[in-house]
């Protein structure tokens, strides 16, 4: 589906970044993954529970990479692009 496509996207793009070491733009693709992924349980068009297993799994891998997100409700999970130096 649409929304399933929307976040593969996300995920190669956040790959491509990693992969060009660039930690901030990695952080940044996490956090619009989980982002994308609150709207989508917000909207029903994702099981909450399904949704938690994904932001847990996009906190897992921030927190293994050093880096730390922040959701734009306030919200933190690991990975707003800041790399364990910055």
């Amino acid at each position: 589906d649409k929304e399933g496509r929307d976040l593969l996207k996300k995920l190669d793009e956040f790959e491509r970044e990693l992969g060009k070491e660039k930690p901030e733009k990695a952080g940044d693709k996490l956090r619009d993954m989980a982002q994308r992924t609150i709207e989508l349980v917000r909207e029903g068009k994702m099981d909450a529970g399904f949704g938690q297993q994904v932001l847990n799994s996009i906190a897992a891998v921030a927190d293994a990479l050093g880096l730390q997100v922040i959701l734009e409700d306030g919200g933190r999970g690991n990975g707003r692009g800041r790399g364990k130096d910055d």
